[in-house]
């Protein structure tokens, strides 16, 4: 993960802005299109060691979640 990927961390989807030795800033990306929500996300990089933390969007493509059933 580096700054400027769009993740999805811990149930939060934005784009990386800052990676600290104790943080993760993200700034959140909400709604149908995933635009700028305004605000800015902080997570401890410990949310990186849950087994389900992170999903990272591979470089041109489209960030839509489809599930099944």
């Amino acid at each position: 993960m580096r700054v400027g990927d769009r993740v999805t961390l811990a149930g939060v989807t934005g784009r990386v802005v800052e990676i600290g030795l104790a943080r993760i800033y993200m700034m959140e990306l909400a709604g149908p299109q995933l635009r700028s929500s305004g605000r800015m996300v902080v997570l401890s990089n410990a949310v990186l060691f849950q087994p389900t933390a992170l999903f990272k969007q591979l470089p041109g493509s489209d960030f839509y979640w489809h599930r099944l059933r």
